[in-house]
């Protein structure tokens, strides 16, 4: 998010952005609750997803305690909802079509990060099996185990 999606440069002048750096303009511009928004769909809510899953996946390796793995996989999926990822990338795939013509486009590392993300994001989604999850934690106690 904070490296460069991609550098523009059209009439003589070259200009390179980043995710954060469009945040940071909205917010300048007083656009705050688009900058919140996009703050908090494209940077806040997929890291929040995959901390939450690991959380949940490391609780049920170490047989963790059930309520707070149900709570938090119950957030992750309330989050999948947030965290769309494809929409950004549909949105500078809109970009780079329209200014193709008009600017000498070239694509930065932060891109190349991004699309792994999403690519990540996507196997995730369809790799992950909710209701064997689900099913797992039904197994848990609702107090961990006791060391000894």
């Amino acid at each position: 998010m904070f490296l460069p999606i991609m550098s523009l440069e059209m009439l003589g002048q070259s200009q390179f952005d980043t995710v954060f750096a469009g945040i940071a303009t909205l917010f300048a511009h007083d656009i705050w609750w688009a900058a919140l928004l996009v703050l908090f769909c494209s940077m806040l809510a997929p890291l929040f997803k995959k901390l939450l899953l690991l959380y949940v996946l490391l609780g049920i390796k170490c047989a963790w305690s059930k309520p707070p793995l149900a709570r938090a996989f119950s957030w992750y999926q309330h989050l999948d909802s947030w965290a769309m990822l494809e929409v950004y990338m549909l949105g500078v795939l809109v970009s780079v079509v329209k200014l193709i013509d008009l600017a000498a486009i070239q694509f930065g590392l932060g891109l190349v990060c991004f699309i792994a993300l999403m690519i990540c994001s996507m196997a995730t989604g369809v790799v992950l099996d909710h209701h064997l999850i689900w099913h797992k934690l039904e197994q848990f106690p609702n107090q961990p185990k006791a060391a000894g």
